[in-house]
C-alpha cells in the first residue's frame, strides 16, 4: 500500500489535473498495489475506472465520518458538469447555492423565471421528484457534505405551513447544541399531512446535524399550493376563472372528503376542468409568464444566500 498525503502540493494546476491519473496507473501496473491518498484537489473527483472516492469529514466534538461517493453520485456530478461545460470536480467549487424543489415542473418554472438570479448567485436547481426520488436524497446529502454551498429548499404553501414550525424548532435546538432534540424535531416531518415526500428534507437535516452546519439550509415557502399557479391559467385549460377562483372550488370539493379520497389539485383540474400539464405545456406557459412579486422576492433571497448566508444575517450586518 502506498499512502500519500496531499500529493498535489507544489504542483501547478495542469500537473495537478494529471496527478490522479498517474497514481491510478501505478495500480494498473501492479495489481497488488493499493494507493490511498488524502487530497483537497477537485481533480481527484474526476477519477472513474479502477478507483473509489471517499469523503472524510471531521467536526469538533464529533467522530470523524467517512462516506463513499458511489456511481450514483458521480452521475449527478457528470450531469451538472455537462451543463457547466467543466470537469465534475470543479462543479463543487463553483456552485454557491443548490435550490432543492419537489419536482420537474418546479425546476422548469424556477429555471426560467429566476434565470438571471440563478446565474448571478452561481446556483443550480435540483428536483427531488417526490417520495420516489430516493436517488435524489443521496445526491442532496452528498452535495451538502462535499461542498460549502448553501441549500435553499422551496416548498409549496400548504406544506410550508406545516414544515415551518418543525424546522424552526430543529434549528433552535441545533443552534443551542442540543443535537438529540434537533433530531427529534426533524422526525416530526414524518407526520406532516400529505407530506410523505418530505423524507428527503428530514435526511438532509440529519446530514446538516452530522456536520454541525444546520444554518446552511434555508427553507422557503411559496404562498400558492402549486407552482403552476404562478403561470397563466389559459395555458393549461379553457377557462375564464382565475387561479384564486379555481382554488376556492377545489377547497369546496375537498371539504366533505377524507384526505385519502381527495385528488390532488392538478388531478382535480384534469378531471373536472380538462386541464393538461405535460412538460411542453409547462415550458410554453413559462415563456408566457412574468415573475410575480413573490417569485422576485425568492430571487432576492437566493442572491442574499449566495453572498451572505442566511437572509437574516443582514440584520446582524
Amino acid at each position: 500500500m502506498f499512502l500519500v498525503d496531499e500529493p498535489e502540493r507544489g504542483l501547478d494546476r495542469l500537473r495537478e489535473k494529471d496527478l490522479p491519473r498517474a497514481l491510478n496507473q501505478l495500480c494498473t501496473k501492479d495489481s497488488r498495489l493499493t494507493v490511498l491518498t488524502a487530497s483537497h484537489a477537485p481533480a481527484f473527483l474526476d477519477l472513474r475506472a479502477n478507483s473509489g472516492i471517499l469523503r472524510t469529514t471531521r467536526v469538533p466534538s464529533c467522530p470523524t465520518s467517512v462516506a463513499v461517493i458511489d456511481s450514483t453520485i458521480q452521475g449527478t456530478l457528470s450531469k451538472l458538469s455537462e451543463q457547466f461545460g467543466i470537469a465534475p470536480g470543479d462543479v463543487l467549487q463553483l456552485t454557491r447555492v443548490f435550490v432543492l424543489v419537489e419536482g420537474e415542473h418546479d425546476e422548469i418554472v424556477l429555471n426560467h423565471l429566476l434565470a438571471d438570479d440563478l446565474g448571478k448567485a452561481s446556483a443550480q436547481t435540483l428536483a427531488l421528484r417526490g417520495a420516489k426520488g430516493l436517488r435524489s436524497v443521496v445526491e442532496a446529502k452528498f452535495l451538502f457534505s462535499s461542498t460549502e454551498a448553501m441549500f435553499l429548499v422551496v416548498l409549496d404553501g400548504l406544506l410550508m405551513d406545516e414544515v415551518r414550525p418543525i424546522w424552526d424548532e430543529a434549528r433552535g435546538h441545533a443552534n443551542a447544541g442540543n443535537i438529540r432534540e434537533a433530531r427529534g424535531a426533524l422526525a416530526k416531518l414524518k407526520g406532516v399531512p400529505g407530506g410523505g415526500e418530505l423524507k428527503w428534507l428530514e435526511e438532509l437535516g440529519h446530514a446538516a446535524l452530522n456536520t454541525a452546519k444546520f444554518a446552511r439550509i434555508e427553507v422557503h415557502g411559496l404562498k400558492e399550493r402549486d407552482i403552476v399557479m404562478y403561470l397563466p391559467e389559459g395555458c393549461f385549460m379553457d377557462t375564464s376563472k382565475t387561479w384564486a377562483q379555481l382554488d376556492q372550488e377545489y377547497e369546496a370539493y375537498c371539504r366533505p372528503l377524507h384526505l385519502a379520497e381527495r385528488r390532488n389539485f392538478k388531478e382535480w383540474l384534469r378531471d373536472f376542468r380538462g386541464a393538461h400539464f405535460g412538460r411542453d405545456d409547462i415550458v410554453n406557459a413559462v415563456h408566457a409568464a412574468s415573475p410575480s412579486t413573490e417569485i422576485q422576492q425568492l430571487g432576492i433571497n437566493l442572491q442574499t444566500l449566495a453572498r451572505f448566508g442566511r437572509a437574516d444575517a443582514l440584520e446582524i450586518l
